[in-house]
């Protein structure tokens, strides 16, 4: 049995858990030859890797109503790195990996997401021509910096927010497990098209630019010295 309230990072098999009979075929057969559909997306990422991500103790209530009443998710919440970061593995082994539940602030540097390629640093408007030029399959961590204004940072208590883009095939898919909500994109569509996508996708964004880093399809393997 696993803890998933303790502090650790948890990686399980989906079927140890599972709620549908057919998760571990979406699992499997997910890689970047045959591309990620909105049933592995919906079933798998958005609503099982952060199963029990939990909002600081000030905006409990305000989350839960968020959620109930609206369908609003990840109000309150401070592990959107780990979210990002279990995505990557998830794709990478097609094995469900899940976020730290309580991680404090979005800490790219800590899991090792700054260490992945940089592929781009900069707007909107860059990220746009970046994907739209890139012929590379990526499985990619947004870094985005947040508005730290006291009204917004209420709300969002961490700096940054970090969320994935997963590009296969001329396809964009835009997946944030934090907050469950995911957009696919064709990088074939006009320019202005795709800008006004990924501004809808990412909203506000705070001073400092957009970073997007790939972590390739194939986990890399750790060496022991």
């Amino acid at each position: 049995m696993v803890d998933y309230d303790n502090e650790d990072f948890v990686s399980i098999h989906f079927d140890e858990n599972a709620n549908t009979t057919d998760t571990e075929h979406l699992l499997t057969k997910t890689n970047a030859k045959n591309g990620i559909d909105d049933c592995y997306i919906k079933n798998v990422l958005l609503k099982e890797v952060n199963r029990y991500g939990k909002p600081v103790i000030r905006l409990k209530l305000i989350a839960w109503l968020a959620e109930k009443l609206f369908g609003i998710y990840g109000v309150g919440q401070t592990n959107s790195a780990s979210c990002a970061k279990s995505v990557v593995d998830t794709v990478q082994t097609k094995i469900l990996h899940r976020a730290m539940p309580k991680a404090k602030g979005a800490d790219a540097t800590e899991l090792g997401i700054k260490n992945m390629e940089l592929k781009c640093c900069g707007s909107i408007q860059q990220l746009a021509i970046k994907l739209a030029k890139n012929k590379k399959n990526i499985n990619g961590v947004l870094v985005i910096p947040q508005n730290t204004s006291w009204g917004r940072s209420f709300f969002r208590p961490t700096r940054e927010h970090i969320c994935n883009v997963v590009t296969i095939n001329n396809q964009a898919y835009l997946i944030d497990s934090q907050r469950r909500k995911h957009c696919k994109v064709d990088l074939s569509d006009p320019h202005e098209k795709l800008i006004q996508t990924l501004k809808g996708f990412i909203g506000a964004i705070g001073e400092g630019d957009i970073s997007l880093y790939d972590a390739g399809f194939v986990a890399k393997k750790s060496t022991v010295s």
